[in-house]
């Protein structure tokens, strides 16, 4: 819709604003069926449902059953309760590896969202690979990693919707490091072609 994420939550709309949400919604829930949406739970309870979603085959009206599962954010899930992880380093890693299996056995692709630590801050917000928070189990077994960079954070005379995806990873055997400017709106959560923007 365009429209600030903070205005729907707290219903003050402008204009067509509210309009504009709900013509949003309308699309949305067009394509609703073929998602895989999941609120709460722990790794097991997730698996379980998309397994049972995947073996139910597309509902009534939906074209496909969802292919592709976003985690936002990973350290934020519930970390799995066994014996013998004794750390959260050690929990994301069992976290990040089932998802991987998941992937790999439903077919589907997932896409992790991670925070990361510190260190980007003393290198005026460069990403690298390793600095994944709480251990680089979520990027270990990934097939691409990719980092945002927003420029505005370390330097105010850049353009504050202006950023940059770096390539951190590859097994497809595209180049690590190459850049992609974006425009990032965190007023609405989006990420777009600066020409497109």
């Amino acid at each position: 819709s365009g429209v600030p994420t903070w205005k729907i939550g707290a219903r003050r709309f402008e204009g067509d604003e509210a309009l504009r949400v709900v013509r949003a919604g309308i699309a949305a829930q067009a394509t609703a069926r073929e998602r895989i949406v999941f609120n709460g739970g722990d790794i097991d309870d997730l698996c379980s449902m998309v397994r049972q979603m995947r073996a139910k085959g597309p509902p009534a009206g939906a074209k496909s059953i969802g292919r592709l599962l976003i985690v936002d954010y990973i350290q934020a899930m519930p970390m799995p309760n066994k014996r013998w992880i004794q750390s959260r380093t050690e929990g994301l890693t069992e976290l990040s590896q089932r998802l991987e299996r998941l992937a790999a056995m439903e077919n589907i692709a997932v896409v992790i969202f991670a925070q990361v630590n510190e260190d980007p801050e003393k290198r005026g917000g460069v990403i690298r690979l390793r600095d994944c928070a709480d251990g680089k189990g979520p990027v270990k077994g990934c097939k691409l990693a990719l980092g945002i960079y927003r420029p505005h954070m370390y330097d105010e005379r850049a353009d504050p919707l202006l950023g940059k995806l770096i390539v951190l990873k590859n097994n497809q055997g595209g180049q690590v490091g190459k850049t992609v400017d974006v425009k990032l709106s965190l007023a609405t959560h989006t990420i777009s072609d600066v020409e497109e923007a």
